[in-house]
């Protein structure tokens, strides 16, 4: 299973016994916040996933494909629901499985970013919070850069390789 896999059901598991907490536009969050402090901590994200514009923000591209193949090797069961008037989809991990993949930093990492999105924020809220400067210039489908969301966010000083990367990516 990969690090993507993993982490994605390390993060539906945490939250099954309550599943209206986590819908799919949670899930793409959390798994890019966790993704963007393990890279302003390490240099390094948990998932190496890539994320893309989508309309509500940043969206693993592998996302989609990754919930399809859990729940078709039985360890996710995932059903649609009526939430505060909006549909949602929501997950349950049907079994504990191994997260060799992901060190203790990964896991304590994905934890307290579940706990804070599911607990403060709606899926409207957090997307929101995503729609910054770097966001806003990329295209729909385009990869944008974790370097470029820590440069629009003002958090930490962005390394020289950092800048050409950003400014490659926005088309400078």
């Amino acid at each position: 299973m990969s690090r993507f896999e993993q982490a994605l059901l390390y993060v539906i598991g945490d939250t099954s016994a309550n599943p209206e907490q986590l819908g799919r536009t949670k899930l793409a969050k959390i798994l890019f916040f966790a993704d963007l402090a393990s890279f302003r901590q390490t240099g390094k994200p948990i998932t190496e996933a890539v994320y893309e514009k989508r309309d509500r923000g940043p969206m693993p591209r592998q996302l989609y494909d990754a919930i399809s193949k859990l729940e078709r090797d039985g360890l996710i069961a995932t059903r649609t629901a009526n939430h505060f008037g909006y549909s949602q989809h929501q997950f349950w991990a049907l079994t504990d499985s191994s997260f060799d993949e992901l060190s203790g930093r990964d896991v304590a990492t994905l934890s307290y970013v579940t706990n804070l999105i599911c607990r403060d924020h709606t899926a409207t809220s957090i997307s929101e919070i995503t729609h910054n400067r770097a966001w806003s210039l990329a295209k729909t489908g385009e990869e944008i850069p974790f370097a470029a969301f820590l440069a629009a966010h003002g958090a930490g000083k962005a390394r020289e390789d950092e800048i050409l990367e950003i400014e490659s990516a926005l088309g400078g």
